[in-house]
């Protein structure tokens, strides 16, 4: 089962942690509540808010330090959601105790899929946006053609008007 925010904001952890560490559960806050509902929190560390999350946004500080789970699995599950969402990297993760090679290397690769998502993301906007321009290119052709059409069908209407009165005009 593939973890995400939506699994710790249900974690019967996540609300002790909110009073023992404001550090991480304003950035858990923000990952699972979004960056206004944090916002509304009164202190971050003695700090107003805002200052906090423009520091967040900019350097990505030291904001996962603290979130110590018991279990081993949803402690690497949380970081693994961190570093999808890019709030830690290797650094971090050395400061925090994560030293073996393997560990590393599994965050490397983490990393790796998470950018080849990215390219594919890419790709199909591109897709997309061939396939729409080639869309608009045959919707305007199919007005074209509607438009010419209803011209030839005036045409051959005011054609028989002219045609008949021709007729007309010969018995005169």
């Amino acid at each position: 089962m593939k973890l995400t925010w939506e699994t710790f904001k249900n974690h019967s952890e996540f609300t002790s942690l909110t009073i023992e560490c404001p550090i991480t559960s304003n950035h858990i806050a923000a990952c699972i509540f979004g960056e206004q509902y944090a916002k509304t929190l009164e202190t971050f560390d003695g700090e107003d808010c805002d200052s906090w999350f423009d520091v967040y946004f900019e350097q990505s500080p030291l904001v996962c330090t603290q979130w110590r789970y018991k279990n081993e699995r949803m402690r690497k599950a949380f970081y693994e959601l961190c570093l999808e969402d890019g709030c830690i990297n290797d650094i971090q993760l050395e400061q925090e105790g994560w030293t073996s090679e393997a560990e590393k290397q599994a965050h490397r690769e983490h990393e790796r899929r998470a950018a080849q998502r990215e390219v594919q993301m890419q790709r199909k906007k591109q897709t997309l946006s061939f396939d729409e321009k080639e869309a608009r290119i045959i919707n305007t052709m199919k007005q074209t053609i509607a438009t010419l059409q209803a011209i030839q069908k005036r045409s051959e209407g005011q054609e028989r008007k002219l045609r008949s009165l021709l007729e007309k005009f010969k018995d005169v």
